[in-house]
């Protein structure tokens, strides 16, 4: 995967995972997310980015123990129908 554009944070940072705490996010938050990034017009690849930028996020905290499962189901949140 090539490196992801500036953009892709900024398109993270006013939705609604990024109104949350990184605690309170779960697996069907991200799933809103990948389904309001879809209904924007998003291409496959790109929200396909986004959930791999947000997933290595949230392994990070998992590490870091600052949360104890990853929300993004390692993959499971998928863009498309």
């Amino acid at each position: 995967m090539g490196e992801l554009s500036p953009n892709y944070t900024e398109d993270i940072a006013p939705s609604a995972l990024g109104k949350l705490k990184l605690t309170d996010i779960r697996r069907y938050h991200v799933q809103e997310f990948v389904n309001d990034q879809t209904k924007a017009g998003r291409g496959t690849v790109t929200v396909r980015r986004l959930v791999t930028l947000l997933g290595t996020i949230f392994a990070g905290a998992v590490k870091d123990e600052l949360i104890s499962v990853n929300p993004t189901g390692r993959g499971q949140a998928q863009a498309g129908p």
